[in-house]
């Protein structure tokens, strides 16, 4: 359940992602991804006369644009180029083996490395890959790897033999200057589906979406889908030999999940039994009683053990008001309401089928922001900063995705002022910055300011300073240098990233961050295989900060079928070092697999009843461990323990 959860979160957080990357410029966002395009400029009305300006303190300048991504020839070019004129920019090698099932080499056939990015417990490529074919003895050798991230390295479908495939190599971390040897990927049979999709009477369905992958840490971009012909029929053929993941939706049906075993050269048939979908219908007005325009409604359903549909979608009939969403099963569902210029409205949770909803949408608050210098007088133009914290439940054992940023540009004529409206309910951090003189960048301290609904928050003064940088150096325990290892700076008083707060550590472990505001702050190091560091920085200080990672051991966690029982009720996995009772949660029984970079020590390994189960009467159950391990982790060694 908590995975399902973190899927849908995190492919949020992706969608988020790249809507920001698509704004134009005054555009901001909610984290439902949702595009609230503010009216920015000087506010409408005469402004207020300004209190007294607090002393306050800087803050980094607008973010470096994102590079555009290049192809593996234009990289070749760039690499030729730099190496051309002295410079050196150390990459990484990833090299293997293609052979067949009896050890024979493989020529001829095309590998290629995805680099991947986590969202929840979903990977997903980046777009950034190069490409090699074997040659006679087998082997690949691909160059020119960016010394970050991790890999995952798989043999091209479309070149491989006739009925064989090979399983992908996931998780390969690459240093800088280093060549990553993956061993041997193994052609074996490949395994094959058909089946067919059929309605409550037993009649076949036509057009019906079936798509499969892998059940085990599926990647979106190995995903087969195909429609099913007028006798509700699809195949699929050259499929990895593992259970499958098969996914079935089809307009008037309740989608269905399932999973499927598949066996190397055989042939897997199975009958999929679509129910008649269900609806819900209502109302959505504005306070005054009329009809928002642009109104939409979402319905999304109670998490339960079996895979739930997506969130069913309807828009809101401008001149009644009326919805009706489709496509719906039976339990429980919440369901929010949208509209330009309005807060979002949610019901508590309802059953479906059920009567009638009525959802009243109240309209959005505003933000009124002063930018001054130190003594009090306007600045402009200058840079706003916006970030709206995520309001949703968190523990000690789980935390939601980063919230993110939307930067918006003033120009002179704003007169240090900014008037963005509207802005849905909800907590806000600022952040502004300009050009000073000499070519020096002033900040302002960061404000948090509460938005409500219909309301424009009180005035807010954003005082810019002098900037200042901070250093450091990155070093293993035996006090050599890191390079490629990641240094971000973070609020202490909050959990935001700094606009501009990130870098690598450059071939002696050194990093430099400059545009920093005068404030406390926090200063984390990662680098692949070790135990991250964190130390915190006082407002005065510029460094250098010096960050020692130790290496770091892990642990796989493997649970047997007791415990992964049809009718089981939901587990957690949850790891806790013993020294501090700091506890990790790796996820529920079915997506529970391997902690790395864990600190050597002592750690109690539970295996417990999730916090929000339900019973089959829906009454929550008490929370429960049902078995308990102690575990010594190792600098560098590799532990797996099983349930």
């Amino acid at each position: 359940m908590k995975r399902l959860a973190a899927i849908g979160i995190g492919a949020a957080a992706l969608a988020l992602t790249l809507v920001w990357l698509l704004l134009p410029d005054g555009a901001t966002f909610d984290e439902a991804g949702l595009d609230i395009t503010p009216t920015v400029g000087p506010r409408p009305t005469v402004p207020r006369p300004l209190p007294e300006a607090a002393p306050g303190a800087a803050l980094p300048g607008a973010p470096a644009a994102a590079p555009a991504r290049l192809s593996p020839e234009d990289t070749d070019a760039v690499h030729a180029a730099t190496r051309a004129a002295g410079v050196q920019r150390p990459t990484a090698a990833i090299t293997g083996r293609v052979v067949h099932s009896d050890g024979s080499p493989a020529p001829g056939l095309g590998v290629r490395v995805w680099e991947m990015f986590d969202i929840g417990v979903i990977a997903v490529a980046t777009g950034s890959y190069r490409d090699a074919v074997t040659g006679e003895d087998g082997r690949f050798h691909i160059k020119h790897i960016a010394a970050a991230g991790d890999w995952d390295v798989r043999l091209q479908r479309d070149t491989a033999p006739a009925g064989l495939v090979a399983e992908p190599v996931s998780g390969v971390v690459v240093r800088p200057g280093e060549s990553t040897d993956v061993g041997e990927l193994v052609l074996q049979p490949s395994g094959s589906m058909e089946g067919w999709v059929l309605g409550p009477d037993r009649r076949p369905i036509q057009a019906a979406r079936v798509s499969t992958q892998p059940a085990d840490v599926p990647r979106l971009d190995v995903e087969r889908v195909q429609q099913t012909d007028a006798d509700g029929h699809f195949v699929f053929d050259g499929l990895l030999p593992v259970r499958a993941r098969l996914v079935v939706i089809a307009d008037g049906y309740i989608s269905r999940a399932e999973e499927l075993p598949l066996a190397p050269g055989e042939i897997t048939r199975h009958e999929v039994e679509l129910q008649s979908e269900l609806t819900l219908s209502g109302t959505v007005r504005g306070a005054d009683g009329s009809v928002p325009t642009d109104a939409a409604v979402t319905a999304v359903p109670h998490a339960t053990d079996d895979v739930p549909p997506p969130p069913a979608q309807a828009d809101v009939d401008p001149d009644t008001g009326a919805f009706s969403l489709r496509g719906l099963r039976h339990g429980p569902y919440r369901v929010s309401a949208r509209a330009t210029g309005y807060g979002k409205a949610t019901s508590p949770e309802v059953p479906v089928p059920g009567d009638e909803l009525h959802l009243q949408l109240l309209p959005e608050g505003g933000l009124d922001i002063a930018v001054v210098d130190g003594g009090g007088q306007p600045v402009a133009p200058f840079t706003l900063h916006v970030r709206r914290r995520v309001s949703a439940w968190t523990s000690a054992l789980t935390a939601l995705p980063e919230p993110h940023f939307a930067s918006l540009e003033y120009d002179e004529h704003s007169g240090g002022r900014a008037w963005i409206a509207p802005l849905r309910r909800g907590t806000y951090e600022l952040f502004a910055s300009a050009e000073g003189g000499n070519g020096n960048t002033l900040t302002a301290a960061p404000a948090v300011i509460e938005v409500r609904d219909g309301e424009t928050a009180p005035l807010v003064v954003l005082t810019l300073m002098a900037a200042r940088t901070i250093t450091g150096r990155v070093l293993d325990e035996d006090g050599q240098a890191l390079p490629g290892a990641r240094v971000e700076l973070l609020l202490a008083e909050s959990p935001a990233h700094l606009p501009g707060g990130r870098t690598h550590t450059d071939a002696t472990g050194r990093w430099e961050i400059t545009g920093l505001p005068r404030v406390p702050l926090d200063v984390r190091a990662h680098s692949p295989g070790r135990v991250p560091a964190r130390t915190a920085v006082h407002s005065h200080e510029t460094g250098p900060i010096t960050l020692v990672l130790v290496t770091g051991g892990s642990l796989a966690v493997v649970v047997g079928e007791d415990f992964r029982g049809e009718h089981a009720p939901p587990y957690d996995v949850v790891l806790t070092r013993l020294s501090d009772e700091r506890a990790l949660l790796l996820g529920d029984v079915v997506s529970a697999g391997r902690w790395t970079d864990l600190a050597p020590g002592d750690y109690r390994l539970s295996l417990q009843l999730t916090l929000e189960a339900l019973d089959e009467n829906d009454t929550p159950l008490e929370a429960d461990t049902l078995a308990e391990r102690i575990v010594r982790i190792a600098a560098g060694a590799e532990l797996e323990v099983a349930f």
